[in-house]
């Protein structure tokens, strides 16, 4: 139960929250908890990519996406193991969810959801930074935008 800062903070805490909740106490149930913590996360990952496609390109262009994605040889591999890639790319993606809604609805809990989803995907991998630069300049590019 030390930090060791091989793994984000956020991805040991959500691992031992559910190991905590669930399981005893025990190193082989925090790796099995931590592992479920990717496995879910790649899952989401799929289930994000048809909705963010379905916005854009309807409904069976997007579950083809998406079937596609989840047989993908990458996405299967790396979902079982403990890293911290999936998790950004799930977060990640919420985050461009978010946007998207954002953008669409300038309401103050569309703001609030992408603050909330930036901020997941910015405690998970340092490279969350580049997406604070999207969100800033993604008004730019929407019709529509008053400065």
């Amino acid at each position: 139960m030390e930090n060791d800062f091989h793994h984000p903070l956020f991805m040991l805490q959500l691992g031992r929250f559910l190991n905590g909740m669930l399981l005893p106490e025990d190193p082989v149930h925090f790796a099995i908890m931590c592992r479920l913590v990717s496995a879910l996360s790649g899952v989401l990952i799929v289930a994000l990519l048809f909705f963010l496609s379905k916005e854009d390109q309807g409904e069976w262009p997007a579950l083809i996406a998406s079937f596609g994605l989840a047989v993908s040889p990458i996405m299967v591999v790396h979902a079982h193991y403990f890293k911290e890639d999936v998790l950004f790319t799930c977060c990640a993606m919420i985050t461009l969810l978010a946007l998207w809604h954002f953008l669409r609805n300038q309401k103050p809990l569309t703001a609030l959801g992408l603050g909330f989803a930036l901020g997941l995907a910015l405690s998970t991998q340092y490279k969350g930074l580049l997406l604070v630069l999207l969100v800033l300049i993604a008004p730019i590019f929407t019709r529509g935008f008053q400065i």
